[in-house]
C-alpha cells in the first residue's frame, strides 16, 4: 500500500556565487505526512504534520555557483495511523487549503495522502526577515475600507539592526488609489519584532 512505502524525491539547483555571506534557508510548505531532508548528502532536519511549515538553515551546506541536491524521503507517519489520527493539527491561515485525510468512514478506502503537495523553497534574505505579511480588513463600505497589516520581522544576526518596511496596497484590477505606508523598527540581536 501507499502509506507503507518511502518515497524519495530529488532536485539538482545551482545556487548564484553572490549569495555567499547570506543567510539561506530551505522552506518546505506542505508534505504529507513525514519527510527527512538531506542537502548534498548531509541531514538537514525531519518535519512531521500536514499543514506544518518548516524551515531549515544552510547556507554553510550549499556549493555556491555549483550544482547541489536536495533529497526529501516522505513516508505516512512515523507512528501507525488511527481513527481520529492523534496530533493531526488544525490548519493555521498560512494552509487553509490543506490536504484532506480518509480514515476511512462509513465505508470509504483508508486513504492517507503522500507527497510534496506545496512549494518547495530556497530563501536567501539578509540579516532581517519579513514574515508571514498578512492585510486584513477592519471596516469596508461600498465606498472605503480600512485595513490591518501585520507581520513579523525576524533578525538572524548577532547584532540589533534597524529596518524600514515599506508596502503599497492596491485592489486587484489596480483601478482604486494605492495605498502607502511606511514602518520603521528596531530588532532585537536575534531576536523578532511584531508590527500592525
Amino acid at each position: 500500500m501507499l502509506q507503507e512505502q518511502e518515497w524519495w524525491y530529488h532536485r539538482e539547483f545551482e545556487v548564484p556565487a553572490e549569495w555567499r555571506g547570506r543567510h539561506v534557508a530551505v522552506q518546505l510548505d506542505g508534505i504529507n505526512y513525514a519527510a527527512d531532508l538531506w542537502l548534498n548528502g548531509q541531514p538537514v532536519g525531519s518535519m512531521e504534520g500536514t499543514w506544518e511549515r518548516e524551515r531549515y538553515p544552510v547556507a554553510s551546506l550549499l556549493k555556491y555557483g555549483e550544482k547541489n541536491l536536495l533529497a526529501v524521503r516522505l513516508c505516512a507517519g512515523r507512528t501507525a495511523w488511527t481513527h481520529p489520527a492523534d496530533g493531526v493539527k488544525v490548519p493555521g491561515f498560512a494552509a487553509a487549503l490543506g490536504c484532506k485525510l480518509n480514515h476511512g468512514l462509513r465505508g470509504m478506502p483508508k486513504l492517507v495522502p503522500l507527497g510534496i503537495w506545496r512549494p518547495v523553497q530556497l530563501k536567501a534574505t539578509g540579516a532581517v526577515e519579513l514574515l508571514d505579511p498578512v492585510v486584513s480588513t477592519v471596516s469596508a463600505t461600498t465606498a472605503t475600507a480600512q485595513v490591518r497589516v501585520r507581520a513579523t520581522l525576524v533578525n538572524r544576526a548577532a547584532t540589533e539592526q534597524s529596518v524600514v518596511v515599506s508596502g503599497v496596497i492596491r485592489d486587484e484590477e489596480g483601478a482604486s488609489a494605492a495605498v502607502e505606508f511606511v514602518e520603521r523598527a528596531t530588532v532585537g540581536a536575534s531576536g523578532t519584532h511584531d508590527f500592525e
